[in-house]
């Protein structure tokens, strides 16, 4: 599924574009938005079989309770930077009370698979898996979350390289971190 394909299927869901999105290169396949919601709503996102959806909470206010993958449902306020991370092909959902803005990362699985198959220490790229850290705060991921925040305000010549290389960061991170193979 292509970046313009993602962006249209939530936008369709939401009812709404997002405020600010961005693209990395065809190389990569990564792209960035940051939605924003002002009002109670019921959110529904399809999951897409090959992306995984990383959503990092910008402000604490509202309060979102969240469900995805059969997993039991998150619920309350959250603090500025909280994450989620929704598998490729899980469909979640989302309750949110009052305003509420999310950096949403879209990262699909086969970058993920490249990373890991880099390192040629691990075996079957395919058998990793993220694990959730559903409303944890990742000094990392924030600083990353910051930094695409900005490169999405400001648009700026080189901003799909620089998307790319916060990708590759992220990615790396979350393997590191936050994936089956973390040690």
């Amino acid at each position: 599924m292509s970046t313009s394909d993602i962006h249209a299927n939530i936008a369709r869901g939401w009812n709404r574009a997002p405020s600010g999105s961005l693209s990395g290169t065809a190389a990569t396949g990564v792209s960035v938005a940051i939605w924003d919601y002002d009002k109670n709503e019921l959110l529904e996102v399809h999951g897409t079989p090959d992306c995984h959806l990383i959503s990092v909470q910008l402000q604490p206010n509202g309060t979102i309770e969240i469900a995805s993958g059969g997993r039991p449902t998150l619920r309350g306020p959250f603090p500025a930077y909280a994450c989620d991370i929704t598998q490729a092909g899980e469909t979640s959902w989302a309750r949110i009370q009052g305003p509420i803005k999310i950096l949403q990362f879209y990262i699909p699985a086969s970058f993920l698979h490249y990373l890991i198959e880099a390192e040629t220490r691990i075996g079957d790229s395919k058998a990793v898996e993220l694990i959730d850290m559903r409303g944890v705060q990742d000094a990392l991921i924030t600083r990353i979350s910051y930094e695409t925040a900005n490169e999405i305000r400001l648009a700026q010549p080189f901003s799909r390289l620089k998307i790319d290389a916060l990708a590759q960061e992220l990615g790396i991170h979350l393997l590191r971190a936050h994936s089956s193979i973390a040690g």
